[in-house]
C-alpha cells in the first residue's frame, strides 16, 4: 500500500462556491504515483497537527471519507472479447456444498416429520 501523504490544498479559506482541482499525475505533483487503492481524505487545521486534540472554535480533524483511485482502462466491447471477471453464472464448490446441505436437511426434515406424525396416526 502507498503510505505517502498528498496535500490537495493548503490554507483554503471557506467560500460558499470554493473548489479545489487536484491533478493526480505524479509529474504534476512531484510525489509518489497513486496506486489503485482505497485512500482516506483527511481534513484538518493546517496550523495544528493531524493528531492534535480538538479545541473549541477550531477545525476538528476529519478522517472518515474514504475513496478509491484506479487507472482507467480503454473501453472494450463484448464483440472484442471483454469478459466480466466477477459475473460468472457458475456456482463455486462452496456454493454447491451449501446447497446440497440445505436440500439434504430439507429432505431429512420432511421424512422425519412424516415418520413421526405417521406414528400418531395424524397422517392418512
Amino acid at each position: 500500500a502507498n503510505s505517502a501523504s498528498y496535500a490537495i490544498s493548503n490554507n483554503a479559506s471557506f467560500e460558499p462556491t470554493g473548489s479545489v482541482v487536484w491533478d493526480t499525475k505524479p509529474e504534476a505533483s512531484g510525489t509518489a504515483p497513486l496506486l489503485t487503492e482505497t485512500y482516506t481524505l483527511v481534513i484538518h487545521d493546517a496550523s495544528k497537527d493531524v493528531t492534535s486534540v480538538p479545541q473549541a472554535g477550531r477545525l476538528r480533524t476529519y478522517d472518515q471519507l474514504r475513496f478509491g483511485m484506479y487507472k482507467p482502462q480503454p473501453y472494450k466491447s463484448l464483440k472484442e472479447g471483454w469478459q466480466c471477471a466477477t459475473c460468472s453464472g457458475a456456482l463455486s464448490v462452496m456454493d454447491r456444498q451449501a446447497l446440497k446441505s440445505v436440500f439434504g436437511m430439507c429432505i431429512i426434515t420432511v421424512l422425519s416429520f412424516t415418520w413421526f406424525a405417521g406414528g400418531f396416526g395424524a397422517l392418512f
